[in-house]
């Protein structure tokens, strides 16, 4: 297999496609295969969802009522061999491993939800950040089993992690965010989306929420660049009410 200069990785909240913007199944598309990722993990997305040239795998139908069975709250598009992982103690509805044949090594890619803030309040069995904060120490957990399972495997997680990390903006929790980056101090996990995307040069007008952490051992071969865009076209047409975001590792 030929080692390639650079290694794309990208995730997007696709906002429900099933249920939501319906009518925009082709500019999805077209804005998908715009910033050309090896590795793409998709959130809130479409189990049927099919991307020229990728295979896939996805998490469980969500268990929650008003899904429909073809939604997935996670999903791991790859345009190099793939095959699931499973984790012996993380919900199957909101988290989807895949072990990646990539040309710099096996990789493994975990993409997931973090639930959000507000899970459980309104019928009072949560505070704010409750729930969020539990999912956090989950995903910890599941980060450090694969850790432990494939000691000598490069690991990306990223997804809808549903906290800003940049010390700005209101969605954000400061226990939260301490836990989130103890998770990825305790398997070696680098974020490289934790910076305040609204102020110059990027200017984007909501802070980003959807995050990328890349494991020490391939950063410490690779330059990385990213890129974020609002989830809207060049046309101006809104596809998703989330930022994407785009990983550039340049090797060597």
């Amino acid at each position: 297999m030929t080692i390639p200069a650079a290694f794309r990785i990208a995730t997007w909240n696709l906002d429900r496609p099933v249920i939501r913007r319906k009518s925009r199944t082709n500019e999805r598309l077209a804005e998908l295969q715009r910033h050309d990722a090896d590795v793409w993990i998709l959130t809130e997305t479409d189990r049927e969802l099919e991307l020229p040239g990728y295979t896939m795998v996805a998490t469980r139908r969500p268990d929650h009522p008003g899904y429909a069975d073809r939604e997935a709250y996670a999903a791991v598009h790859s345009r190099w061999p793939m095959r699931p992982v499973e984790l012996t103690a993380f919900d199957p509805c909101f988290g989807v491993c895949a072990l990646i044949e990539s040309p710099f090594g096996p990789l493994l890619v975990h993409g997931s939800i973090i639930t959000y803030h507000n899970d459980g309040v309104a019928d009072g069995k949560a505070k704010p950040w409750e729930r969020h904060r539990e999912s956090v120490r989950e995903h910890g957990k599941a980060w450090r089993e694969l850790r432990s399972r494939f000691p000598n495997h490069h690991l990306i997680v990223g997804g809808d992690f549903n906290q800003a990390l940049a010390d700005a903006g209101r969605y954000r929790d400061k226990q939260a965010t301490a836990l989130l980056r103890a998770a990825f101090d305790g398997t070696n996990l680098r974020c490289l989306t934790d910076d305040d995307f609204t102020m110059p040069p990027v200017r984007l007008s909501r802070h980003s929420i959807d995050h990328i952490a890349v494991s020490e051992t391939l950063l410490a071969k690779s330059t990385p660049n990213v890129h974020v865009w609002e989830g809207v076209t060049p046309a101006g047409v809104s596809l998703s009410d989330h930022n994407g975001v785009v990983v550039s590792l340049t090797i060597g």
